[in-house]
């Protein structure tokens, strides 16, 4: 369902949806060097580094957020952060999680990661299944889910600022296919590899 890399240490982290297995995969040594079954439905997930640790964070379909040693692929943490988690984010040490706590009842909750408290909560109706931080920005996420594509603002602390969707032919993206370009001016998603700039606007098609 989901790759990560890890440049620094030429490793990426391969997360299987319907097993739930997550693999470390060292693409220097094309070896499998660690490797762990979860049994559960896995989001999309995230890499960071707290306290010095590089941590790997993965939403489960139980809406808890689980946080392994990225080095060793061992659970060290768990927040709890709704009923169901599609998405997680890590960035300056909170986690933006997207969750939902009954029927179309989505929200975007960011974390501390040291406290695990809530710092904001969100609520959105048909909410999106995968975040995405902009490159550059401390501040900013976007996010794409069955119907609407999002751009979230938050403040330096993690505090909901402002958030903007709009709806496109669901043809033209995917939440499964989605990465924002480095210079943080937009983002490419589907399978045809559609084009939308920093304000949501369709570029390409």
């Amino acid at each position: 369902k989901d790759v990560l890399q890890d440049a620094a240490n030429h490793r990426l982290y391969v997360i299987d949806n319907d097993s739930g297995k997550i693999s470390v995969l060292d693409y220097v040594s094309r070896e499998i060097t660690h490797q762990i079954f979860t049994f559960a439905t896995l989001g999309f997930s995230s890499l960071g580094t707290f306290n010095g640790t590089e941590e790997l964070y993965v939403p489960w379909n139980d809406g808890w957020v689980y946080i392994y040693d990225a080095n060793t692929l061992e659970k060290t943490d768990q927040i709890k952060a709704g009923v169901k988690c599609y998405s997680v984010v890590f960035n300056n040490g909170k986690l933006f999680v997207v969750s939902d706590t009954s029927y179309y009842n989505y929200a975007v909750n960011v974390f501390d990661r040291a406290g695990k408290n809530l710092i904001t909560h969100t609520g959105i109706y048909e909410g999106p299944e995968h975040l995405a931080l902009v490159p550059g920005s401390n501040t900013k996420l976007f996010g794409i889910g069955d119907y609407h594509l999002f751009s979230f603002e938050f403040d330096a602390g993690g505090h909901y600022v402002s958030w903007n969707d709009v709806t496109y032919s669901p043809n033209s993206y995917s939440y499964r296919a989605f990465e924002a370009f480095p210079n943080g001016q937009g983002f490419i998603t589907s399978t045809t590899g559609s084009v939308y700039s920093n304000s949501l606007a369709l570029v390409q098609n």
